[in-house]
């Protein structure tokens, strides 16, 4: 065997000393890789852990891993009585009660209520009844009810404010009303979520809705109504003395919002600047903020229809809710009372009973048993009327959720 070369050797050297720096760089590289992935990504905290059902992240194109969620602010006994039957609603509407195959398809449920820690307790107990009326009918199992609704009762926070100003915010309008405003900080791990008044009744599939958020283009933030239909009883028009998006201002009760874009917005940033300027001129607290934000970005709200938000105020007067005429009425909003005062709207008190009286543990169909309510109250509405002859245009109401429960079962015997 021919020796090498003094020359040669060092050459032989070298390029092995440069290997075995390459070998040492990819190896680092790896280990590197490795440690990011152990270290710095994202795991889930103790309470997520815990709290492995109820932590999932929404998807704007929900699938059966990720749910629809649902969130709500309950501060004080009428706001949680109200909230509960609110919640309730939905989920008798949300599929129907003796489709298995249906209910399966659906994502599920997640509720948020954002509440003080003594209402944590009645809010739990409250839910847990309903979890175990679904589980006890004939066509359900306790599986299914587990997939039908998880919920997380999260504390009313106010992030980065000192006292004062916590109570400031608080105080604003009803009684912790303004959480909504700084929900894209507080739920840091969600992307989409409904969020909904305690005074509504929602009488369609909550899929129907989130399929708004498809709807949405790119730039758009949230989804909400009109405040009204017409400048003749628009409170904005006649009223406001502040700017509101145009041209009737928005209602809240109902708002779809994408937390991911609300964050890349610098949503919560803005809010301090905008209560500083309006606080004196502001009377519907944070619904009068989302107004302000809109009406300097009417390019970042997308308008609902007025089904999805019917309120005393599209019958009281006449009716000026085309599209619940035409399709029905889908979300029932009974603002200012009018599902607790019956003085105000007798109508609206009784719609809140039918659905306060539901059992969900029955085991007919639920929309049938509802729409068989609904021709009942109605029969009794029209005799009320034949004898004292008087009209009143939100008599009309349980005809318009019955068209719109119909439309929604044709649509799925239709698919």
């Amino acid at each position: 065997m021919p020796k090498l070369s003094i020359r040669q050797c060092l050459i032989i050297r070298k390029r092995f000393i440069l290997l075995f720096r390459f070998a040492l760089l990819m190896f680092s590289i790896v280990i590197l890789i490795l440690f990011y992935c152990f270290f710095c990504y994202d795991q889930p905290s103790d309470e997520d852990f815990v709290n492995q059902q109820t932590k999932l992240i929404s998807s704007k194109h929900s699938s059966s891993k990720y749910p629809y969620v649902i969130v709500m602010t309950i501060c004080g006994e009428q706001s949680f009585h109200q909230g509960i039957i609110s919640l309730k609603s939905i989920l008798i509407f949300n599929s129907n009660q003796n489709d298995q195959n249906q209910r399966q398809r659906q994502p599920p449920l997640h509720f948020i209520i954002m509440t003080d820690p003594e209402m944590m307790n009645a809010i739990s107990h409250a839910l847990d009844q309903m979890h175990t009326q679904l589980s006890s009918s004939s066509s359900s199992t306790e599986e299914n009810a587990n997939r039908y609704f998880t919920y997380n009762l999260k504390k009313i926070e106010y992030p980065n404010m000192n006292t004062s100003d916590i109570q400031i915010w608080r105080s604003l309008f009803k009684q912790c009303a303004s959480q909504r405003l700084f929900l894209p900080t507080i739920l840091i791990d969600y992307d989409s979520i409904i969020y909904l008044d305690t005074d509504v009744l929602v009488f369609t599939p909550i899929s129907q809705i989130w399929s708004f958020f498809n709807q949405m283009n790119q730039t758009q933030l949230a989804a909400a109504t009109y405040e009204s239909e017409d400048y003749s009883s628009n409170w904005y028009y006649r009223f406001a003395r502040h700017p509101y998006y145009p041209p009737y201002g928005l209602n809240s009760g109902v708002m779809l919002m994408n937390l991911t874009r609300m964050r890349k917005f610098g949503w919560t940033e803005r809010l301090p600047t905008i209560l500083n300027e309006y606080r004196s001129k502001i009377v519907w607290g944070d619904q009068d903020i989302i107004n302000i934000i809109f009406s300097k970005n009417i390019d970042k709200i997308f308008v609902m229809d007025c089904s999805w938000n019917y309120r005393p105020d599209h019958c009281v007067y006449s009716q000026t809710c085309r599209s619940a005429k035409q399709n029905g009425i889908r979300i029932l909003h009974g603002n200012r009372g009018s599902f607790v005062q019956p003085d105000k709207q007798p109508i609206f008190k009784m719609m809140f009973q039918l659905i306060e009286q539901f059992n969900l543990g029955r085991n007919e169909s639920s929309t049938i048993v509802i729409i068989n309510e609904l021709k009942q109250i109605m029969f009794k509405q029209n005799n009320i009327v034949g004898q004292s002859n008087l009209k009143n245009n939100c008599d009309k109401i349980p005809n318009l959720i019955i068209k719109s429960i119909e439309s929604n079962i044709k649509n799925d015997n239709d698919n």
